[in-house]
């Protein structure tokens, strides 16, 4: 998996770079042995056993006290259902004298990400796989993914607020739709990058991160929505007392909003509120703005000024 940034890495970098492959994929692996004492030069037989039970046995030859085998093929596929495996270990032994006896070599550790079918974002970011494939566990179809992964971004506590989406670059903290109305605003944070990035961000970056969720899974035919208000009008006024991903006391005022739109339902991922479904699309965003819109903001030109109307 290429590292584009931002992404987010524990520990030692350079040995903690996670994989991921498909459901009903085999893994594929190379594996690097060496000898600490000496050993002359000849044949060793490798035998690797994970946690699932699945094998990887090959062959190699040492050489100055090491060995490579580069091409190692499960014994079995991956179950067919999404997983984040934290870690995926594999218990290795190995063969100085064609399977006779075997020694024991150690154990290896990595963070294996199990997608329901070919991420289709690029890049598909380390922090957006993780967030979709904790959230999409024990999916095994594209129906049920969808569901796992909006019921992440739409849980609530008890009291109504959002559980929100943690994200592990920022050690777990939660992810924030703006900031609060009498904050600094965060109009430029529009992309999921930026999100990532800062922890913050509009709408258009929260529909960008639930659209590439998605899509991490091989979900295909997700769009973004932008709604915009009836001609001549300047804006939308959000219903008083609407929580926020990480953000109970959101601005109310906006020029536009972005929604997502799957298989003819409307998320709208800043909210955590949806899914919105019509005969039309139109019938859709009407029911969106029924939940959401308190009213439209007018600019009096005479004046100068922008004004709310129901």
């Amino acid at each position: 998996m290429p590292y584009l940034g931002p992404q987010w890495c524990a520990g030692d970098c350079e040995g903690s770079h996670p994989v991921c492959y498909k459901t009903g994929q085999r893994v594929r692996l190379g594996v690097e042995l060496e000898v600490d004492r000496w050993h002359p030069s000849g044949p060793v037989w490798v035998v690797g056993r994970d946690m699932l039970g699945t094998e990887f046995r090959g062959e190699g030859w040492i050489r100055n006290n090491q060995c490579v085998i580069n091409d190692l093929r499960a014994s079995r596929n991956l179950p067919a259902r999404v997983r984040v495996y934290e870690p995926y270990e594999i218990a290795w032994r190995v063969s100085f004298n064609g399977g006779r006896s075997y020694v024991r070599a150690g154990i290896t550790q990595h963070r294996l990400y199990v997608t329901l079918d070919a991420p289709r974002c690029t890049p598909l970011h380390e922090s957006v796989l993780d967030i979709s494939c904790r959230a999409a566990a024990g999916g095994s179809n594209q129906s049920d993914v969808v569901w796992r992964i909006w019921r992440a971004f739409a849980a609530r506590t008890e009291a109504g607020e959002l559980r929100g989406i943690h994200c592990r670059q920022w050690s777990g903290q939660l992810l924030r739709y703006w900031l609060t109305e009498d904050q600094q605003t965060v109009a430029q944070n529009h992309s999921v990058e930026q999100l990532l990035q800062t922890g913050v961000g509009t709408c258009q970056a929260w529909t960008e991160l639930l659209q590439q969720a998605l899509q991490a899974q091989g979900v295909a035919g997700v769009e973004t929505v932008c709604v915009v208000p009836p001609p001549g009008c300047a804006g939308f006024v959000m219903r008083a007392g609407l929580r926020a991903q990480g953000n109970a006391h959101p601005p109310r005022y906006y020029v536009n909003h972005a929604l997502v739109e799957w298989d003819r339902n409307f998320y709208d991922p800043s909210y955590g509120n949806g899914p919105y479904r019509g005969a039309t699309e139109t019938d859709a965003i009407a029911a969106w703005r029924r939940s959401t819109v308190a009213g439209v903001l007018y600019r009096d030109v005479a004046h100068s000024q922008t004004m709310a109307a129901r």
